[in-house]
């Protein structure tokens, strides 16, 4: 009878944003990379809520895979593979809620077999609070279906990736968009939930005060069947988060052959390499991009982040995760 092992996968923390790219493919395809490995996926639940440690051991699993730094897997007698994905968790802030984020994660990273990164400058970031961390860097990917072939959804509209929190700064983006000067045929439509009610409220009466109500639409939640139809129709993909630790829309805007006009900082030039317009925080240079990108044919425009996005594949990555918790086994 062959010896079956078991990954247990804390996915509590995996449920908004860039976490649900992550774990979609970890449900669909890490697992096939782990042949005589069963996978036990720990999502929201009554039994299984944050703030109570997963404690593994006792022969309950092999391995434990962290989908982010917060997650709480208390003191695992197995190998912990820590997904660190959250820049904010890494802040020194004076909260309550800062503080103990990156308490968590601190401490998350000394107990951690191996921390994963998908940048770099990430890792950077990791080592410098964490030293005896061991930190593997592996790209993230994108998946097929963001393409440059296939339809789009048909208008004249920017889009913008993400869901709504204080630090993607969408105040930057409806105030660049209303000072690009763009015809009224021009919208905004920003795709993502609005985790943060309050920041939800604030951007709905910035879009009151300036005047664009039927220019600027919240979208909500957008599936990933629907959204590379979005990154091919859209005129540029507009990008203004203060704090990613990798950004999943630079990539799949990229590989849809869309024109990007994103937020400079040492992650965004990483993952781009060239390949978009990166500005500042300055609401009048994020117009001016705009209007240029625009103006820009498009094949022109995205020809570069056709390639780029190149770079980046889920099927690689999900080996070299393998390989890692094997290797660890």
């Amino acid at each position: 009878m062959a010896f079956v092992r078991s990954l247990m996968v804390d996915a509590r923390s995996a449920q908004t944003g860039g976490g649900v790219t992550v774990l979609d493919v970890v449900e669909g395809h890490l697992a096939a990379e782990l042949p005589g490995w069963t996978m036990d996926v720990r999502t929201r639940g009554a039994l299984t809520h944050p703030v109570i440690p997963l404690v593994v051991g006792g022969g309950k699993a092999s391995a434990v895979l962290g989908m982010s730094e917060s997650s709480n897997v208390g003191w695992p007698s197995v190998p912990y593979v820590m997904l660190a994905r959250n820049w904010h968790c890494w802040q020194a802030e004076r909260s309550v809620p800062a503080f103990a984020r990156r308490g968590i994660a601190l401490r998350n990273a000394r107990r951690a077999s191996m921390v994963v990164v998908a940048t770099e400058v990430f890792a950077d970031v990791v080592h410098a609070q964490v030293p005896s961390a061991e930190v593997s860097v592996v790209p993230f990917g994108v998946r097929k279906e963001f393409s440059h072939v296939g339809d789009g959804v048909q208008g004249s509209y920017l889009l913008s990736v993400g869901d709504i929190y204080r630090h993607k700064r969408l105040d930057l983006a409806i105030e660049g968009f209303s000072r690009s000067g763009l015809s009224a045929d021009y919208k905004l439509r920003i795709a993502g939930s609005a985790i943060d009610s309050t920041v939800y409220a604030e951007l709905q009466r910035q879009v009151d005060t300036l005047g664009l109500i039927g220019r600027v639409d919240f979208m909500g939640r957008v599936g990933a069947d629907n959204l590379p139809g979005l990154y091919r129709g859209a005129a540029a993909t507009l990008l203004t988060s203060d704090l990613e630790s990798f950004g999943h829309p630079y990539v799949e805007a990229m590989a849809c052959g869309c024109p990007i006009v994103g937020r400079k900082s040492a992650v965004s030039n990483e993952v781009t390499s060239g390949a978009a317009t990166l500005v500042g925080p300055d609401p009048d240079e994020i117009a001016g991009a705009l209007v240029e990108v625009i103006s820009t044919d498009r094949q022109t425009a995205a020809a570069a982040g056709l390639v780029r996005s190149k770079a980046f594949d889920w099927s690689i990555w999900c080996r070299a995760l393998a390989d890692m918790i094997e290797g660890l086994t």
